[in-house]
């Protein structure tokens, strides 16, 4: 970035998110061709996830309803559980769900997610950083499960 260095903490596969009560909660992994013609909630357009599901669903030649987009995975999490629509969110966030009304499933191909952290040029005193990063890469560690992990 123009304002500091970026570094990837982690790296994960993103997952597969539908309504318990959806006709693919049954599945144990989704594929492109899955969402064909399904009512989809997308992150907003410039986001980087959006685009890498974007290019993935074209690239396979599927066409989703996108009826309604969102700046975050929690938000995407609500309405999946409104049935809205089924989406793919990052496994961070999935981790973190704790209602009942939603099923996560594994996706393929693989999305890769990066957690990363972007470090000032200016203050970048790697005495109070390091022990920072290291923290924040061990938590993320403990909380993503190990199969959804992509090792560097």
């Amino acid at each position: 970035t123009k304002s500091g260095n970026s570094e990837t903490l982690v790296s994960a596969k993103m997952v597969a998110v539908v309504p318990k009560t959806h006709a693919l909660a049954s599945k144990r992994t989704l594929r492109p061709e899955h969402f064909e013609g399904e009512r989809f909630i997308s992150m907003m357009p410039l986001m980087e996830s959006r685009m890498r599901i974007d290019s993935l669903m074209l690239s396979h030649g599927v066409r989703r309803h996108v009826n309604c987009e969102t700046q975050t995975s929690a938000a995407v999490l609500q309405l999946v559980e409104a049935d809205v629509g089924i989406s793919i969110i990052d496994p961070l966030t999935a981790c973190g769900y704790t209602g009942t009304g939603v099923k996560f499933l594994n996706f393929e191909p693989v999305i890769r997610n990066d957690y990363s952290i972007v470090i000032s040029q200016r203050n970048s005193s790697t005495l109070i950083l390091k022990p920072f990063i290291d923290h924040a890469k061990k938590e993320i560690l403990n909380m993503v499960p190990a199969h959804l992990l992509i090792r560097s």
